[in-house]
């Protein structure tokens, strides 16, 4: 007879930890660093999405796919 599977998973983003200003803050300084800017109304539209595809779906002329993948990898010191 085989056993039942049971799992947990959790997700404490915002739960257990408020990340909100750190990541608005360094969305902020990687527009910067390309010219472009992030008010808070562009960052909260952007939940539920990757960054490529924020970059990609929202910036003017964004940057090719392989750029994106690179702000990844960035140091994001201010």
């Amino acid at each position: 007879m085989s056993q039942p599977v049971f799992g947990v998973l959790f997700d404490v983003d915002g739960v257990l930890i408020d990340s909100y200003a750190a990541h608005l803050k360094t969305w902020q300084i990687c527009c910067e660093r390309h010219g472009r800017e992030c008010t808070e109304a562009q960052f909260a539209a952007g939940f539920g999405l990757t960054s490529r595809e924020v970059i990609r779906d929202t910036w003017p002329n964004p940057p090719c796919d392989e750029d994106i993948k690179a702000f990844d990898i960035a140091p994001m010191i201010a």
